[in-house]
């Protein structure tokens, strides 16, 4: 449960981010499943009405993304392995804060020095992408 709780509090941090409001929210959609997002892959330029009112940075973001995208990649691999956990935790400094579940960072390397412990954690971050859901 507090796993559920504390992914729903970071993952609604994006919700004032340029892709989750308008106009590219309803445009593009969470998943990126919408046949506009397909045509900005395959490069097709936004409407006009839209880019209007977008970032410079957003629009050459988008244009990045769709001149790059000449084949469909591979889906992405959201597994978090123990070796990633362990590299992860073993160079990042002590005294970095900790995220909002409140363990303190030390937590997580003292973790990252048992890898049977690591494995767990690795197990537990890659639940939310693995399950489709990060709240209830």
């Amino acid at each position: 449960m507090h796993v559920c709780s504390a992914n729903t509090r970071q993952y609604n941090q994006a919700s004032m981010t340029t892709f989750a409001m308008e106009p590219l929210a309803s445009f593009i959609r969470p998943h990126a499943d919408t046949p506009n997002a397909s045509r900005l892959l395959d490069g097709t330029p936004l409407p006009t009405n839209m880019s209007h009112l977008l970032r410079p940075e957003t629009l050459q973001l988008l244009h990045t993304i769709s001149s790059s995208h000449n084949s469909r990649a591979t889906p992405l691999d959201t597994s978090f392995t123990t070796d990633d956990f362990i590299s992860c935790y073993n160079t990042v400094r002590e005294h970095t804060s900790s995220s909002l579940s409140g363990r303190h960072i030390g937590h997580y390397k003292a973790a990252a020095s048992f890898p049977n412990i690591a494995s767990i954690h690795a197990t537990i971050m890659s639940l939310p992408f693995k399950m489709g859901f990060s709240h209830h």
